[in-house]
């Protein structure tokens, strides 16, 4: 396994251990989806993701589906792929600001960690987007094929210089 890739499973498991749960053993589905094993009643979601600048890892435990993400701000990549995971008014709506992107995208991969694999970014996954400060300050409406949901969204700590990080997590039980 590549140095990288040592480095987010030794930060997922940092992230378990932080909540208690360093014991959990942690099998994955067909699709690829992390499940809790022997414990069917425990919803889990895992997000990795590093840059040149770090490694950033975060872990969601819930009884009822749920999704997290960590997403850096990557202006150019984000813009261009874009088109493939915002419908048409989104486009319109978030712009080209790297930071309403890597939320978007944040929101979208909870939404779909929670409810998919089956699921088109594009047609199936909504985000209302309400501008970054309410964003922040009270979540983001979602929807998923037509379901509604609220998701958290938060910047993480990061050191001068480097590239800002996004968590988002949900859906969140108002």
């Amino acid at each position: 396994m590549p140095p990288a890739r040592q480095l987010e499973h030794w930060c997922v498991d940092q992230a378990f251990h932080a909540i208690g749960q360093s014991d959990l053993r942690i099998a994955h589905n067909a699709e690829g989806k992390p499940e809790a094993f022997h414990r069917p009643e425990v919803h889990l979601s895992i997000a990795h993701h590093n840059t040149a600048d770090g490694c950033w890892a975060a872990v969601a435990f819930s009884d009822s589906a749920i999704g997290i993400d960590v997403e850096a701000e990557r202006g150019d990549q984000l813009q261009r792929i874009a088109p493939r995971f915002l419908s048409e008014p989104e486009l319109a709506e978030l712009g080209t600001s790297p930071a309403e992107l890597a939320a978007a995208w944040a929101i979208k991969e909870c939404m779909f960690k929670a409810f998919g694999p089956a699921l088109d970014f594009r047609t199936d996954l909504e985000v209302v987007w309400c501008g970054m400060e309410t964003a922040r300050a009270a979540g983001v409406t979602g929807h998923v094929r037509g379901r509604k949901g609220r998701y958290h969204l938060a910047p993480l700590q990061r050191a001068k210089g480097h590239a800002p990080v996004w968590v988002a997590l949900g859906p969140i039980r108002d």
